[in-house]
């Protein structure tokens, strides 16, 4: 979490008694010290005081959770407040600026959304030479683990892969056996240097899917789960990714291809026109729903980057109503809306 320090300056005070009241007798002479040691300690009381409620005092909830144009404050937040859990959210428009967030610095869950940055770390091992997308990988069974995807139960050990298609079975499946796959094919710390480097602090791949004996950070495994990010650290990355600049233009489309791919549409995507074409990926736990991408608006209306986090929630469902993925589908249905009217 990012901490902030509040500095105080220190006061000091000097007072000179009226000459004539110093050439007075000794009785005057005493009082006016009395009464100028009283003024001064009242003072010096006030000053203390004033300090100490400035260091320790409560920071500004309201400030600290949330910051946006009005209308997309007005548009949001009665969503986001009925939510029974957490939530961190960012919006930004392209090319306006526009934007919303709300606890975007909060470290969160990520669930399968730490695949997002997983993605991007491979493609910058890829681009340095250090991997090959053509690498094939043999698929054990020592190699299979639960969840989402169809390797598991639908393929069997022996089977040769290319990094290139475990890589879209990640992204398009959240295939939990082929993320494993890429993780042993880049390194487990690999992704979290790349965070390092972007300066996504909050954003750190704790360990192999359902392989906590691997966590590299086993108090934030407990915290977290898979992984961890805040909705700001997406929006790092997704600019990144909007803009072509990480890396090189080609290695961003290549990215931003698989994230096209993604076949699940029932969060942020949900409401949209089916034309719409969404980049994004999202995670399901029991307790955290997740989704982070980008919206192309028809029309030329340019781009939303959005990031929805949700931990924490009291609906731990797993039905089409879940409440954390019915949050990701209202705010992006309200979103799109918005700035499609928008002249």
């Amino acid at each position: 979490m990012r901490l902030r320090t509040v500095y105080h300056r220190s006061f000091s005070l000097r007072v000179s008694l009226p000459s004539n009241h110093i050439r007075g007798d000794s009785v005057a002479l005493s009082l006016w010290r009395i009464l100028w040691l009283g003024l001064l300690g009242m003072i010096g009381v006030s000053l203390v005081s004033e300090s100490r409620s400035m260091l320790h005092a409560e920071p500004n909830v309201e400030s600290t959770k949330t910051t946006s144009s009005p209308e997309l404050r007005n548009l949001l937040m009665p969503l986001i407040e009925k939510h029974r859990g957490d939530v961190g959210v960012v919006i930004k428009h392209v090319p306006s600026g526009e934007m919303f967030s709300y606890q975007a610095d909060q470290p969160m869950s990520t669930a399968s959304l730490i695949k997002l940055p997983l993605l991007m770390a491979t493609y910058e091992k890829v681009h340095a030479g250090d991997t090959s997308l053509d690498s094939m990988i043999t698929l054990e069974e020592s190699d299979k683990v639960p969840g989402s995807g169809i390797l598991t139960k639908h393929f069997s050990p022996g089977l040769t892969l290319s990094l290139r298609d475990a890589i879209q079975l990640m992204v398009a499946y959240s295939d939990n056996t082929a993320t494993n796959l890429v993780i042993d094919e880049v390194g487990l710390d690999t992704t979290n240097a790349l965070m390092k480097k972007l300066e996504c602090g909050e954003t750190r791949l704790n360990s192999k899917v359902f392989r906590r004996d691997t966590s590299n950070d086993m108090e934030r495994s407990k915290a977290f789960g898979l992984g961890s990010t805040s909705a700001n650290d997406m929006l790092v990355m997704l600019t990144a990714l909007h803009d072509r600049s990480f890396v090189d233009k080609a290695t961003s489309d290549q990215i931003m291809k698989h994230l096209y791919d993604c076949e699940d549409r029932m969060k942020a995507a949900r409401y949209l026109p089916a034309s719409v074409k969404v980049a994004h990926k999202g995670g399901s736990v029991n307790a955290a729903r997740t989704d982070a991408g980008i919206i192309d608006l028809p029309e030329g209306k340019g781009s939303i980057l959005f990031c929805i986090l949700t931990m924490n929630n009291k609906d731990e469902s797993w039905t089409d109503e879940n409440e954390g993925d019915v949050l990701s589908a209202d705010i992006g249905k309200s979103v799109y809306d918005y700035f499609m009217k928008k002249e």
